[in-house]
């Protein structure tokens, strides 16, 4: 990955306070609660000012704490950001009534939820989380569901206690609601020191992927799993099925930041370091503070010679972090480097080439240095030259095209391959989309 003059991604934390208690939180005020916790009106215009001219990013998460219990500020950003930034929100979902979510869809602007449920059932649901607020969970769900478009992934945090419902709470949220989308992420270890007997062993995966995989197979569910994993943690039994699944790479500090209702500028979400503070300091200046992490600095010592490191990057850096640890620590579920005996690449022999494409109308880009350039869409990244980048944004003129045709006009065999290379990296990383 080529050193990003910005950040694709800038996590907004409007405020500390939420309205749960979930037992495995990783942010340390769970147990010593700010009050007053809350972004102003004021610092949201000029960090929304800061992100369209200096930090730059493809995409916005608004997260907390609970981002609907500062209301005002949430809808300041939604309102004010640029239509061509990206908008996710992380909810609990049981603040966000229909009220709310209707204020929010009057500016026009597109943002999707990504929306948190420990357990589907009642009693676990509130011994997870310390809520007993399942049913405004349901009501505001099913509002979304049948009278909005908003966009809607739910997130199951798996830990000991839940690790048996992930299909069942799958297969009612499909059934129940239509949610088409759902992860199971496994729980992270939180950066306080505690008894801790619910994260998830090495093989409590297979059961994970194998729920998940059900979903998949039964009802057409997008299956997906939002946590850093080290892949040396996967059993060997799936790791070749799975690698696609937890293939998360760690991005703290070099495609993500955060920055929390102050101002204060974090390379993740779950690191408690700041390197500055966006209200005070000019945006490339605290950037640089985190070349480190760009550059491989603080990887661990044990993922030097892993042959799928750049996959996890050595997993989550911050993942069970304890006050005094080094940055190049390991992540603790860390088991040992991977050697392969065959070289992971693309499975990309069933893209078929011989139909109708286009380029997808959400693909956004910008030059990251001298005529080398950064593509993203929905999360996929493509690093290209001056001339990959005018070939992409050629076929954006066309109504459609097939790449069989275009293809068969080239007599180069080598030209040929590499453009068949080409075709088959933008349709696996969903930039082209069949034309109906």
């Amino acid at each position: 990955m080529i050193n990003l003059k910005h950040p694709l991604n800038a996590q907004i934390e409007l405020t500390e306070a939420c309205n749960h208690q979930c037992f495995y939180c990783y942010n340390s005020w769970q147990v010593n609660k700010i009050k007053n916790a809350y972004m102003t009106i004021q610092n949201s215009d000029k960090i929304i000012d800061k992100i369209h001219y200096e930090i730059k990013p493809f995409s916005v998460t608004l997260t907390g704490g609970e981002p609907f219990l500062n209301m005002g500020v949430l809808q300041n950003f939604v309102k004010k950001l640029d239509k061509n930034i990206g908008i996710g929100v992380n909810t609990n979902l049981s603040q966000s009534t229909p009220k709310n979510l209707e204020t929010l869809l009057e500016f026009k602007k597109k943002f999707g939820l990504l929306v948190s449920l420990p357990h589907f059932l009642k009693e676990k649901y509130e011994f997870i989380n310390g809520a007993k607020d399942l049913d405004y969970f349901y009501s505001n769900l099913n509002f979304i569901k049948n009278n909005t478009s908003i966009p809607l992934a739910v997130n199951m945090v798996v830990s000991k206690f839940n690790l048996d419902s992930i299909y069942e709470e799958g297969e009612f949220l499909y059934k129940r609601y239509g949610v088409s989308k759902f992860a199971a992420t496994p729980v992270s270890n939180p950066p306080i020191e505690f008894n801790n007997n619910y994260s998830l062993e090495s093989n409590d995966l297979i059961l994970l992927f194998n729920q998940l995989n059900k979903l998949k197979e039964n009802f057409g569910i997008q299956i997906d799993s939002i946590q850093t994993i080290p892949l040396c943690f996967i059993p060997e039994k799936i790791i070749m099925e799975s690698m696609s699944l937890f293939k998360r790479p760690c991005t703290t500090g070099k495609t993500t930041i955060a920055i929390d209702y102050k101002g204060n500028v974090r390379s993740c979400i779950q690191s408690p370091f700041s390197s500055g503070n966006i209200l005070e300091e000019e945006f490339n200046d605290i950037w640089e503070r985190f070349e480190d992490f760009r550059t491989g600095v603080y990887l661990p010592i044990e993922c030097f010679d892993c042959d799928v490191v750049k996959l996890c990057n050595g997993g989550c850096k911050f993942n069970g972090f304890k006050k005094g640890e080094s940055l190049n620590r390991k992540d603790p579920r860390m088991i040992n480097s991977i050697k392969l005996k065959n070289k992971i690449s693309p499975n990309n022999s069933e893209i078929d080439l011989d139909k109708k494409y286009i380029l997808s109308d959400t693909i956004k880009y910008r030059e990251e240095k001298k005529e080398k350039y950064t593509f993203f869409n929905s999360g996929s990244l493509l690093f290209v030259n001056k001339d990959l980048k005018n070939f992409i944004l050629t076929l954006k003129k066309l109504d459609y095209f097939n790449p069989k045709e275009i293809l068969d006009n080239y007599e180069d065999n080598i030209l040929k391959k590499k453009l068949e290379t080409i075709f088959k990296n933008l349709i696996s990383k969903n930039f082209l989309k069949y034309f109906n």
